[in-house]
């Protein structure tokens, strides 16, 4: 059970912080002394702990150091009168959660109490994920993003099992990359892994390549030939991009599924196989079903676990360390030193790669290449990023139809520096009041509403 510990000399109002906090069904322990509160601390390891900020002996600032010290993560929030809200605001730099002004209601002590508790879960979570993380060697995988972090702990729990799995993603946010996890971490990993492009052959061509051929079974057939089923026995099958199967190749793969068994194109000898099957696609598999264009039932059975892959725009903090990690790669194949200046780290943040992360690799080797003086500068990124994809018209030219291009483009430039702006400034904004979001806007004379409006727009969660 979570254990909330109440540190008040004033026992009245510590009693009334356990009434108060009935209703959230946690554990509540009274400390009336700061020596009494941090000997709990230690024994009874509290998931919170709210303490006055004006006590005898020990007053809250020290409390806080000393619960900080014993341990880190566990949120403290402040409990202060109006007169010494400074002193409290002392207490969040010294890293202090929160602070609640006396007189408070219930609802102002629940609600504070429960974010803490939020927070100190997500915490936990992240470092939970990331404890397996380090269990398992992910290593052609950068980011530590929690979208990316919760993609691992998916790849962790089904690798070993030999359920098929469907991989769903954006183009470039390196489903392949995730099918090879799979493979790696299951039993079959000692076995093949065997990719194949569905989108990248003909029919006729995909179908040899899948399932082999006798010598005569069409012109140029001039031998027998294994099919990459036959190659993956015992291991693993990568359908990459499997939406784009023809219907005669669905139903000639579904008797694999079913059966375990298939036929060289021209042959008739019944050949087994064990074949784990991993796919990936870009497509909405479920419209293709109801266009009829995709067969339901080679959809279930190759979809026994979906994993969807996040796109780089929402894999918030990821950004630097591909980035950084590509232009390391590009340095040990060159032999050079090239670094990224921040203000190229800010533009790239900002932009949304719709291309994702191959986008982004290709960015990084195109603006190290340009670099000058060993380091890439704005001027090195592709003008889609920076907003500056032509001249803008210049003061007192005329619009004509044959400047409407630039007028236009500059405006969409205009517009892309001041998203920018807004960005940095929200960001900035919530972190000097730690993500929360009405002391934010109260600050910034806005309502919470536009604040909320904003963190959608931008796909910001609490960093």
């Amino acid at each position: 059970m979570t254990k909330v510990l109440i540190i008040d000399d004033e026992i009245e109002m510590a009693q009334n912080c356990l009434r108060l906090l009935k209703p959230l069904g946690v554990k509540t322990m009274l400390a009336t002394s700061a020596k009494q509160g941090l000997e709990l601390v230690q024994t009874e390891k509290p998931d919170i702990v709210l303490t006055d900020l004006m006590m005898p002996e020990m007053n809250g600032l020290q409390v806080l150091a000393a619960v900080k010290e014993w341990d880190a993560e566990v949120p403290v929030i402040m409990i202060t009168g109006f007169g010494t809200v400074n002193s409290a605001v002392e207490a969040i730099k010294g890293g202090a959660y929160d602070f609640i002004t006396k007189p408070f209601s219930g609802e102002q002590l629940r609600v504070t109490v429960e974010r803490a508790l939020n927070q100190r879960k997500l915490k936990e979570e992240n470092a939970r994920l990331k404890r397996q993380l380090e269990a398992l060697s992910f290593s052609e995988i950068v980011g530590r993003s929690s979208a990316l972090l919760k993609t691992f702990e998916l790849v962790k729990k089904v690798a070993p099992m030999d359920t098929n799995v469907l991989i769903v993603g954006d183009s470039g946010t390196g489903k392949e990359l995730i099918a090879r996890s799979i493979h790696q971490h299951s039993r079959r990993s000692q076995q093949p892994f065997v990719p194949v492009d569905c989108a990248a052959l003909s029919e006729e061509l995909l179908e040899s390549e899948l399932f082999g051929h006798e010598r005569g079974a069409f012109t140029g057939a001039a031998g027998t030939k294994l099919g990459l089923l036959e190659v993956a026995d015992g291991g693993t099958l990568f359908l990459d991009e499997m939406g784009e199967l023809s219907t005669k190749l669905q139903v000639k793969l579904l008797r694999v599924l079913q059966e375990k068994t298939f036929r060289h194109v021209g042959g008739t000898k019944q050949i087994e196989v064990d074949v784990r099957f991993v796919s990936a696609t870009n497509r909405d598999l479920i419209a293709a079903i109801k266009d009829k264009t995709f067969r339901e039932e080679i959809y279930y059975r190759l979809n026994g676990l979906a994993i969807m892959l996040p796109p780089l725009r929402t894999r918030t903090g990821d950004i630097p360390l591909l980035a950084k990690h590509f232009l390391e790669q590009f340095n040990a194949r060159n032999g050079q030193t090239i670094k990224l200046s921040r203000e190229v780290l800010h533009f790239l943040e900002s932009y949304a790669w719709p291309g994702n992360v191959r986008e982004l690799k290709n960015v990084i080797e195109r603006a190290a290449i340009l670099a000058e003086e060993g380091t890439i500068g704005c001027q090195d990124l592709p003008p889609e990023i920076t907003g500056d994809s032509a001249e803008p018209v210049k003061e007192g030219q005329s619009f004509t139809w044959a400047n409407a291009g630039s007028v236009q483009r500059f405006s969409e430039a205009k517009e892309r520096w001041i998203e920018i702006f807004e960005r940095r400034y929200l960001i900035e904004l919530l972190r000097r009041h730690h993500w929360n979001i009405s002391k934010a806007a109260g600050a910034a004379g806005i309502n919470r509403k536009t604040i909320q409006r904003l963190l959608a727009k931008y796909h910001l969660g609490r960093e």
